[in-house]
């Protein structure tokens, strides 16, 4: 299930940006007050919890970082470097 996640998130398309607090409200089921967003007071720390158990957290994987004699050996693989 995790690869599944992650692949997931690869191909998402972003649009919460474009959406009214109303839409955002009731996608994300959070209290927001549409009125007085500033004043809104969020998720409960039970809430919180329970996103953090089923969603996991909100954290970006690293990008797999290629070794450095890879990248030296790499260099010989151009003709011109050959050449030389």
């Amino acid at each position: 299930a995790a690869d599944k996640k992650g692949m997931e998130s690869r191909n998402y398309d972003a649009t919460e940006h474009k959406m009214s607090l109303a839409e955002l409200k009731a996608k994300f089921e959070t209290g927001i007050d549409e009125q007085k967003p500033k004043e809104s007071k969020g998720l409960s720390e039970q809430e919180a919890k329970n996103r953090l158990l089923r969603d996991g957290p909100n954290a970006m994987t690293p990008p797999k970082q290629t070794p450095e004699i890879v990248k030296f050996l790499m260099q010989f693989t151009n003709m011109f470097m050959i050449l030389l």
